[in-house]
């Protein structure tokens, strides 16, 4: 097991390392998530059969729980700055939202989960080979060159795949859409 971590720990490193940064803005707060995505595979892997998952499936998942690490740790340093000398400014600030903003935000908020739903069950019924390098490229912010060797094929099968991916995401959407009106 302590190789197939260190396998695993080699070949993702850099790419979850540069996912937590791009979410922390900071190298050691990014260094810190990583670390603390292995130590969370450590302690859960022998509850389950990670290590013989295939390796695009390992990298997803790497990719998400580094991204909710980084979420949380963005959200636990997450200050409201206020004046030392007057703190209920900075409070007062943050209670200015009016109503019709809040209502607006809901609104907002509601038709984002329903695209994102929507999304997800299109992605769902999507080919693997097809929806792998789209969740990567899209949700995780990898490029061509680091998909790649993820999944074992070209730079310019990935570009392909995620060309022909987005085309069929597209067409679904669209039948949805005509589908709802």
């Amino acid at each position: 097991m302590n190789d197939q971590m260190e396998d695993i720990f080699q070949k993702h490193t850099m790419l979850l390392k540069r996912t937590a940064r791009k979410i922390l803005s900071d190298d050691y707060l990014a260094e810190d998530a990583v670390q603390e995505v292995f130590k969370k595979i450590l302690t859960r892997s022998i509850n389950n059969d990670f290590f013989t998952w295939p390796v695009s499936e390992q990298c997803l998942y790497l990719l998400t729980v580094v991204k909710n690490v980084s979420i949380d740790i963005k959200r636990k340093r997450r200050e409201i700055v206020t004046d030392p000398l007057n703190p209920s400014e900075g409070l007062s600030k943050l209670a200015k939202t009016t109503e019709r903003d809040a209502i607006k935000e809901l609104d907002a908020n509601e038709w984002i989960q329903e695209r994102t739903q929507a999304v997800t069950c299109a992605l769902e019924e999507m080919s693997e080979i097809y929806r792998t390098p789209l969740v990567l490229a899209y949700v995780h912010n990898c490029s061509g060159k680091e998909i790649a060797p993820i999944l074992g094929i070209s730079h310019a099968a990935v570009r392909k795949r995620i060309q022909r991916g987005k085309e069929m995401l597209r067409k679904q959407l669209e039948d949805l859409e005509v589908k709802a009106t």
